[in-house]
């Protein structure tokens, strides 16, 4: 090769070495251009709203802030008659909202049109108000009834929205809803922030003032909560993931495309409802958290009346639409730590249950545990405290269809049965099985069962120690095959 054609080789390859790193630096800076260019600063005042740092892909009118192009924009500033919409069908919206305060009697303070994706960033402390006309919700002019939102962030249908940042939000539920989710919406709860929910009704029995009127936070689709505070006053429940079933009267159909999950893998939760604690009408997974939660006015005052009415159970896998579609709710419980003071069951299924970990400590004016189907505790080989149960009130202590026990700790105080296995439906065979842990079961005087099952009653393993009346009561076969008793 001639020095000629080297010399011209190497001048090319340094060129285009050079161009390369050039034009990546052109595209990133295009890049960052068009983000900073759909990015704004604006503040919310009774008069209107100021573009602190002007930008695009929004509009005003007056105090009502239109989102209409990805973007991030962050909002603050108060404002008694005012609201964010994010438009339908845009995804990568981010919402800051720094210190916002803000209230609306005509809309819901931030509304997510549908199958929109966005996430609400919180910086310090901001707080949404609803105020809108419950009447509006039944008006009879159509356009006053599809305007009315109900909720203080109100998330449309297909919609998924993610709570994020270390900041807290006040969510004043006086109308109906704290934060709301439609038909097939996804809430997703990263902040490690408090998310405080209250109102203006009653709860506790309409004894005490400041609850939400309905419920708390509530989504037809599905809930996500990964850490963060959450503390919840509503007259009704106090997360809750039910999708619509049907109405014979208006002769609506079954929702059959939301899911109906709550999951919960962190958090701590502090719930004063007079219904449900917290209530999934597919399943209720719990992997974690810290859980205080008290529905009614506690254990002491259960009846039939007002469990059909309120349901104020604590856990629970439970609905109409499942009720009514066929489907078999679950609950299943991983880990976490529970205090549970409820009107009616601590933990209720309405198909099956699966308690393998957590600490629970339980009052109930029903049952402690309950699962229509089967109730399965533990694991095999699961470890000697895993799960941690003590019951120190109840009618019943653990209640299934079947009831199936691995290992753990479990004390149960009961007035009527400590462990019962009882099934309404006759196509599922009546088991009460105790595999491995330590059951201790103290029961009140008068006619009362330890260890009652309609079905079978097997113990193959685990210790078994019982105060009662009446130890044992079963209608099928009664087997000791091993363990202490």
């Amino acid at each position: 090769m001639t020095q000629k054609l080297l010399s011209v080789i190497l001048a090319v390859m340094l060129v285009f070495t050079l161009t390369i790193p050039a034009m990546a630096a052109s595209a990133d800076t295009a890049s960052t251009s068009a983000v900073v260019e759909q990015s704004a600063v604006l503040t919310f005042s009774n008069s209107g709203i100021t573009e602190t740092s002007a930008g695009s892909g929004y509009t005003i009118d007056g105090t009502t802030l239109t989102i209409t192009t990805a973007g991030t924009y962050r909002i603050g500033g108060s404002c008694s008659e005012g609201a964010i919409i994010v438009g339908k069908g845009l995804s990568n919206v981010t919402l800051i909202l720094d210190n916002l305060t803000l209230t609306s009697s005509a809309t819901a303070p931030i509304v997510v049109k549908k199958s929109a994706t966005v996430n609400i960033h919180l910086v310090g402390t901001s707080t949404l108000t609803d105020n809108e006309d419950p009447a509006n919700e039944t008006s009879t002019d159509t356009t006053v009834a599809d305007a009315f939102e109900g909720a203080a962030i109100k998330v449309k249908s297909g919609s998924s929205v993610t709570f994020c940042g270390d900041g807290n939000l006040n969510v004043v539920a006086n109308v109906k809803n704290g934060i709301k989710g439609g038909a097939t919406a996804e809430l997703i709860f990263n902040g490690s922030g408090t998310i405080n929910v209250s109102g203006n009704s009653k709860y506790y029995g309409a004894t005490t003032s400041g609850a939400a009127v309905n419920n708390g936070i509530g989504c037809d689709g599905s809930i996500v909560i990964n850490q963060g505070t959450y503390v919840i006053k509503a007259a009704n429940d106090g997360i809750k993931s039910a999708p619509d079933a049907t109405d014979e009267t208006e002769g609506t159909t079954i929702d059959t495309e939301s899911a109906g999950i709550v999951t919960i893998n962190g958090g701590t939760f502090d719930l004063d409802v007079d219904g449900d604690g917290i209530q999934a009408d597919t399943a209720l997974n719990i992997n974690g958290g810290t859980f205080d939660i008290r529905t009614w006015k506690g254990y002491s005052v259960w009846n039939d009346t007002l469990a059909d009415e309120y349901s104020c159970k604590g856990l629970k896998a439970s609905g109409d639409r499942a009720e009514e579609a066929g489907i078999e709710p679950a609950l299943n419980i991983t880990g976490g730590t529970f205090t549970l003071n409820t009107g009616d069951d601590a933990v209720h299924s309405d198909a099956y249950a699966t308690v393998t970990g957590g600490t629970f400590t339980i009052q109930t004016g029903d049952d402690g545990m309950h699962a229509d189907t089967s109730l399965t505790i533990g694991s095999e080989n699961g470890l000697a405290r895993d799960p941690d149960i003590t019951i120190s009130n109840s009618y019943e202590g653990l209640e299934g269809g079947t009831v199936y026990i691995y290992s753990g700790r479990q004390y149960v105080v009961a007035s009527d049965d400590g462990v019962n296995a009882t099934s309404k439906s006759t196509a599922y065979s009546v088991m009460l099985q105790i595999n491995g842990g330590s059951v201790s079961v103290n029961m009140g005087a008068g006619d009362t069962d330890a260890l009652d099952s309609n079905g079978d009653l097997v113990i193959n393993g685990g210790t078994v120690d019982i105060t009662a009346q009446f130890a044992f009561d079963f209608d099928g076969k009664g087997e000791l095959n091993g363990g202490t008793v």
